[in-house]
């Protein structure tokens, strides 16, 4: 089975921290000198977190979604309280293993689809133990080339 969701996380709710944001569109041409450029503060918790109490973090292990933006390591966010449905990434139980997959419906069938041809899609079927269990609302990964982890990771139990 494909365990492409190595660890899910809680969101800690209470955690606020505001940092600047630019007023500017971003250019990826010459740089400038940023502080010219704020236009107030953003806190991520708050701006993209729709439903704080239903929204967990997983891990992403594995390449089966590169061609969505998701490569091995990436962290993404689900929401459990949004209702998927056709065409949505979401991570997904199937016989007691989470995996990331595109969700896709038609009148006849259901089934799991990568995002990197080398895997297969998951047919879900009536014998299939099978649940939605969020609908991944955004991804985020390191890009940088130097990666020193600063976040602190708590396990759901």
């Amino acid at each position: 089975m494909d365990r492409s969701v190595s660890g899910i996380y809680q969101l800690e709710a209470r955690t606020r921290l505001a940092r600047p944001i630019f007023g500017d569109a971003t250019r990826a041409g010459f740089p400038s000198p940023a502080e010219d450029y704020i236009e107030g503060m953003i806190d991520l918790n708050r701006a993209l977190i729709i439903h704080p109490l239903q929204t967990y973090f997983a891990r992403v292990e594995g390449d089966s979604m590169v061609d969505a933006g998701i490569p091995d390591g990436s962290f993404v966010a689900f929401d459990t309280h949004i209702e998927s449905g056709d065409k949505d990434i979401v991570i997904a139980s199937v016989n007691d293993d989470f995996c990331i997959k595109t969700l896709m419906e038609s009148d006849e069938r259901l089934w799991l689809e990568p995002a990197n041809e080398a895997h297969p899609p998951i047919e879900i079927t009536e014998d299939t133990d099978f649940r939605i269990v969020g609908c991944v609302t955004f991804v985020f990964h390191w890009v940088a080339r130097v990666y020193v982890p600063g976040y602190r990771l708590v396990r759901c139990r």
